[in-house]
């Protein structure tokens, strides 16, 4: 544990601001110290739970850490500046702190969080109200989704989206509270470069601000063409296999119809033009269903070029 003096001037915390947290420094280097001392003990939590949420169905990828020493000390002033009624000593702290052990599960769609929902309520105690961070103007179908699964749901501040759970494990006697996080790949990338920029020590400035803004929308639109292009490539396999199926069914009616037709007693040029005919009809049936195809594709070019369009303005 560094010396006060330098810790409160490496975390831009002022004397006044030290005095308004109404905690000695003598009880966070005994929390400090307590904490040190059960790292190891969490760091076996932490991988267990990485390791039991890698086998969730829509998992794309799993990010762990345990809270840094120091940054432990900072949120205590800080939580304790917020609520200077709260009593933290070193035999509570890991149970008001509930972000020691911190995973986060991340997946490619929007979508795909129903899936990891169910596998975290189904396997953990819950301590809390599952939280659902939206930003203003996410689209209301997926509010109410949030909302039908008895979450939460809270407009952040600086547009952070993602679904926050606080559970308990229990890996030796003692139960460990942990906080689990799930956002698609897109947040995770936007809210880790606005975390590095704007939490918790620099003071916002209005000009990065302005552009944090802007990286928040476009990560929020690029969730948003996600879920489309997968709803367009499932869409497409469907009328794909269906076209497939329907020129099979047609290729084996005209099998059955030539066979019939070399039953019936009719002259050899009747049965060629028949038959010419019916292929006909087949190549005239397979064009349209293939153009019927190309019209859909181009269809959702178009909705590519609108969106691109869209993110040039954006940008400018």
């Amino acid at each position: 544990m560094i010396r006060k003096d330098d810790f409160c001037k490496k975390y831009n915390i002022s004397d006044k601001s030290f005095k308004e947290a109404n905690i000695e420094w003598t009880e966070l280097e005994n929390i400090c110290n307590d904490y040190v001392q059960h790292r190891p003990t969490l760091e076996i939590n932490l991988n267990f739970l990485a390791e039991s949420l890698r086998t969730a169905l829509k998992v794309h990828s799993i990010k762990v850490r345990l809270k840094d020493p120091e940054h432990l000390i900072e949120k205590i002033i800080r939580h304790k500046r917020e609520k200077p009624s709260i009593k933290i000593n070193v035999n509570n702290y890991r149970s008001i702190i509930t972000d020691l052990v911190g995973v986060r599960a991340l997946h490619l769609f929007k979508e795909d969080w129903l899936d990891i929902h169910n596998y975290i309520i189904n396997s953990w105690e819950l301590k809390s109200k599952v939280v659902a961070n939206v930003r203003e103007g996410d689209p209301q179908t997926l509010i109410d989704l949030f909302r039908r699964k008895n979450c939460v749901v809270k407009k952040h501040p600086f547009g952070y989206r993602s679904v926050h759970y606080i559970i308990a494990s229990k890996p030796h006697k003692e139960d460990v509270i942990a906080e689990i996080q799930v956002r698609t790949i897109f947040e995770e990338g936007w809210s880790e470069i606005d975390h590095l920029i704007r939490y918790p020590y620099v003071h916002d400035n209005p000009i990065l601000e302005q552009f944090l803004v802007m990286f928040n929308r476009l990560a929020g639109s690029a969730d948003e063409m996600g879920s489309f292009v997968k709803f367009l490539s499932s869409t497409l396999k469907i009328k794909e296999e269906e076209f497939r199926q329907g020129i099979a069914n047609k290729s084996k009616r005209i099998e059955e119809l030539k066979k019939k037709m070399g039953d019936l007693k009719i002259k050899p040029t009747q049965r060629v033009a028949l038959t010419s005919g019916l292929i006909k009809l087949y190549k005239s049936e397979e064009k349209s269903r293939r153009d019927s195809i190309l019209n859909r594709m181009m269809a959702a070019e178009m909705v590519g070029d609108a969106f691109r369009k869209k993110m040039g303005k954006t940008k400018s």
